[in-house]
């Protein structure tokens, strides 16, 4: 947490270069991929957003950073057996909540009105808390998540400096929820977003 807040500090000087700003809402399927035929999950729907802010290098080519509150996760369904011997079904979910920091390279090949463009990048994610329903895993969290990314971002401008983008992007943690787990647990998740903000 204490690592999240100082990252957070750390980016208010580059506020202040920002030529665009915007807020950011939208929602995360997620899933916890691991090589263990034992551990297996599907995928959940939670909620993300944040701020995005850009520098404004160029109109082709820009950076984005984007401080973001993302929730990520899965359920599993565990069998056990009942107080008289049959077989009963729960539905285990885990939510993970993080302050991530996605930092990417945008490409606007249409930028005038209406824009296209591409993105890829990093984004160091930082452990929050999480909400279980039952446990999925006795194992301690990872503090520290990397994740690279990319995806394509559609908007429009209006009203002179107003903006909206429509962003879609696939997300692939490199590194394990799980300290020490003896197989890998790793997000694989598809983020849907928008946008909304103004040149400065």
């Amino acid at each position: 947490m204490k690592k999240a807040l100082l990252i957070l500090l750390h980016l208010i000087p580059t506020l202040s270069f920002s030529q665009s700003l915007g807020l950011k809402g939208g929602f995360n399927i997620s899933n916890i991929k691991s090589n263990s035929s034992t551990f297996q999950t599907s995928a959940i729907v939670a909620p993300s957003f944040g701020i995005a802010f850009f520098p404004g290098i160029s109109k082709v080519f820009d950076i984005g950073i984007e401080p973001t509150y993302s929730t990520f996760g899965g359920k599993d369904a565990i069998s056990f057996a009942g107080l008289n011997g049959t077989a009963v079904s729960k539905i285990a979910k885990v939510k993970y909540h993080y302050i991530e920091v996605p930092v990417s390279l945008n490409y606007y090949p249409l930028h005038e009105t209406n824009i296209v463009g591409l993105h890829a990048g990093m984004s160091p994610m930082y452990y929050l808390s999480k909400k279980e329903e039952f446990a999925i895993s006795s194992s301690k969290i990872n503090d520290f998540v990397i994740a690279p990314f990319a995806g394509g971002t559609f908007g429009y401008k209006f009203a002179k400096k107003a903006f909206f983008h429509l962003v879609a992007r696939y997300q692939f943690p490199m590194s394990n929820i799980y300290k020490d787990a003896p197989y890998t647990t790793k997000f694989n998740s598809v983020n849907f977003f928008v946008i909304l903000g103004c040149r400065l």
